[in-house]
């Protein structure tokens, strides 16, 4: 998947806008304004979903002083649905809920990685193809956005004690075809092998790991791909590829026993004539995980309503963070060696468990935002979205059509949309 933005393009993009052809929502279901509109922002990033600390220090640096007057704004990484729905769509940047403290804020960030589980806990990742990084704007004004208290602060029989982690491996660096968002990783035409360590954190000794690799080939003669896993091999042989632009994808899957923790994963690659790409797509591996804290830290999910996290006590803080846009901070209860909870909405639930003064990753700075209000521009008929390099040519293209055509025509900043929508 692409690491790279819609910056690589030098082309102008055209869009015409009609509110009449336009599968696009009424007027009225938009903020009037943006909340980037007035007030002094500051834009930064993350590179992974979870609980993320803004100490009083690095918030002096940023330009704030009061913590108590800080909105955090945006939804990070999130991807934006395909489909355009009422139900889903999130329009500006909503506020974020915080925990202030005396040392800083807490809040909850979405990364670029995309993990959805089947009904077995089993864990499915993915990159959003479009950035690498999540994106939140810190700004002066008063919070309205709290974290509310929910569940039971009980201690049930017999609580879930175990979870499904996952170590993902992915880079993205080739598209075969030129289009789409299906990117691949390493090449190993002439690198034909790769070890990759894994360590299974406070894996379940007696249970197993599934791992899974998938890898492609574009090559006009037949090629094999192997994993080894801890000594084990299997193979999956590749047909050739009917089309030099085009190639042809492939998965491994295997079982394998925890031990120790520590899995040694080599990928290796045999090809033939021909051959114009063999690369590395990702690895995934999913094992049984205690839930316990690591250094004060665990996110994690189970489809249990009762939970026991050990090594936690009554400082100790469980967020329910299935809806990023709507975290709940579970009531718990103490009991030996941690403490447990009942949630009270079934199905699925994701956790990030964190102690005050833990060491959570921080925020990196993205420079100070300048005051936009895409949202108040009155509907045009033609909108042109380019990059500022090309900003005076596009208002040359929008002066014509304004001046042949009648049109009404506005010339916005790639960059300020993304900031706003």
């Amino acid at each position: 998947m692409n690491r790279n933005t819609l910056n690589r393009y030098v082309h102008i993009i055209l869009f015409l806008a009609s509110v009449l052809t336009a599968g696009a929502f009424d007027l009225s279901r938009y903020a009037a304004d943006s909340r980037l509109s007035s007030g002094k922002w500051r834009k930064v990033s993350v590179t992974s979903s979870g609980v993320h600390f803004i100490s009083n220090t690095q918030l002096k640096s940023l330009g704030f002083s009061n913590p108590a007057k800080v909105i955090i704004a945006g939804y990070g990484a999130a991807g934006v649905p395909d489909v355009l729905s009422a139900a889903n769509y999130v329009d500006d940047l909503p506020e974020v809920q915080c925990e202030r403290t005396a040392d800083g804020i807490y809040f909850y960030a979405v990364g670029p990685q995309v993990v959805s589980c089947d009904d077995y806990g089993w864990n499915t990742v993915s990159l959003n193809p479009y950035t690498s990084k999540g994106y939140y704007f810190i700004g002066e004004g008063e919070p309205a956005a709290v974290i509310t208290e929910e569940g039971r602060a009980e201690i049930h029989p017999q609580p879930v004690t175990v979870f499904k982690d996952y170590i993902h491996h992915e880079v993205d660096k080739v598209n075969y075809g030129s289009s789409g968002t299906r990117f691949f990783g390493e090449d190993f035409r002439f690198t034909t092998f790769r070890d990759f360590p894994f360590s299974l954190k406070d894996a379940v000794a007696e249970d197993f790991a599934v791992i899974e690799a998938t890898f492609a080939t574009k090559s006009a003669t037949q090629s094999q791909w192997a994993m080894t896993v801890n000594g084990s091999t299997q193979t999956f042989t590749l047909s050739p590829t009917p089309s030099s632009d085009y190639g042809l994808a492939g998965e491994m899957t295997g079982k394998y026993p925890v031990g120790s923790g520590s899995l040694d994963v080599r990928i290796s690659f045999t090809g033939g004539a021909n051959l114009s790409a063999a690369n590395l797509d990702a690895i995934t591996v999913n094992y049984t995980r205690n839930i316990r804290l690591d250094e004060g830290i665990l996110d994690f999910g189970v489809n249990s309503t009762a939970v026991k996290l050990a090594g936690a006590d009554k400082n100790t803080r469980v967020w329910d963070t299935t809806n990023p846009l709507n975290i709940i901070r579970m009531k718990v209860a103490e009991t030996e060696g941690g403490v447990g909870w009942i949630n009270d909405y079934t199905g699925q639930r994701n956790y990030s468990a964190w102690t005050p003064g833990a060491k959570l990753p921080a925020v990196t700075d993205e420079g100070p935002v300048q005051g936009q209000n895409l949202h108040s521009l009155a509907a045009p008929e033609m909108v042109i979205i380019t990059l500022p390099e090309f900003e005076a040519a596009a208002r040359k293209i929008a002066a014509v059509h304004e001046r042949v055509d009648s049109m009404k025509v506005t010339v916005v900043m790639q960059g300020d949309v993304f900031n706003e929508f």
